[in-house]
């Protein structure tokens, strides 16, 4: 059993010992994850029911996230036995793995056409995950765990073919090549990755750079990790055929401000669009 299959079927061992229980640990899981503790003595003092979840928070941060998100997603489920657990999630990976190799042709030799296909690539993956029914855990595990891997590999590719000071292929001409990297650095787990992006866009803005809203997109989910908050409103979800932000604006006006500011539209505009977008048909 892999460590994310043991953490889950550790979760699902708990049987039904009361909400109490199960709550206390998904909330030990939850504060690692989120408060960013997963290194040394916060790992190795982990104690209690939650210890093997917390154990396994502490992988790489592709691991914490797909914990995160199965957290989220098992509270709805009926306890089973770990057999039970692993038989599931085997399945679904061994399901996601053969839809993955559907998706994934070998990658071009040209940098700019692989960093294109990656991009393509990451869409894909991800519109897979979201047809994936929330009832179904297994699956949701698998293309978790499938995303999060190509996210990496999506950084390492970044990584590789960009200078660590130089993030101008954010900015590109060519409005396919900015989108593809601007999208991969957004959905990147690789926290030093995005903050030399940011600090790149940050000069670039500084010096009367424009700001699109899938550039900002990458600063807002650093800040939403960093502080719970988004500074120019480009997260969000659908619900009923309207935008509904992820989290919620603190300060309308001041989003509007740094939106106009950097050469985007106002939020009233911006809010019409994401209205469009999740509106039905």
């Amino acid at each position: 059993m892999t460590g994310l299959m043991a953490a889950v079927a550790s979760l699902l061992l708990l049987g039904d010992p009361g909400a109490s229980a199960k709550g206390l640990v998904k909330d030990e899981i939850a504060a690692l994850a989120e408060a960013g503790l997963c290194a040394g003595d916060a790992c190795s003092g982990a104690a209690g029911p939650g210890a093997d979840l917390a154990s396994a928070a502490c992988q790489p941060n592709d691991a914490t996230a797909m914990l995160r998100n199965v957290i989220g997603l098992l509270d709805a489920q009926s306890p089973v036995s770990p057999a039970q657990a692993q038989t599931a999630l085997s399945g679904a990976f061994s399901t996601v793995d053969e839809r993955l190799a559907a998706l994934t042709d070998p990658a071009p030799g040209d940098v700019r056409q692989e960093l294109l296909y990656r991009a393509r690539v990451d869409q894909l993956l991800l519109g897979e995950r979201a047809r994936t029914g929330r009832s179904d855990w297994a699956a949701q595990v698998a293309w978790r765990r499938a995303t999060c891997e190509w996210a990496r590999q999506n950084a390492a590719f970044i990584t590789r073919y960009t200078d660590p000071s130089d993030f101008s292929v954010l900015l590109d001409p060519a409005q396919e090549v900015r989108s593809a990297a601007q999208i991969m650095i957004q959905h990147s787990e690789d926290a030093a990755l995005a903050e030399r992006a940011i600090d790149w866009l940050e000069t670039a803005m500084a010096g009367g750079a424009a700001l699109n809203d899938e550039a900002a997109a990458i600063i807002d989910r650093r800040r939403i990790r960093t502080s719970g908050q988004q500074v120019y409103g480009t997260h969000f979800s659908c619900a009923n055929g309207r935008a509904m932000f992820r989290p919620e604006l603190a300060d309308r006006d001041a989003v509007d401000r740094e939106r106009r500011s950097r050469g985007m539209s106002g939020l009233a505009d911006h809010e019409r669009e994401l209205d469009e977008t999740c509106a039905p048909g």
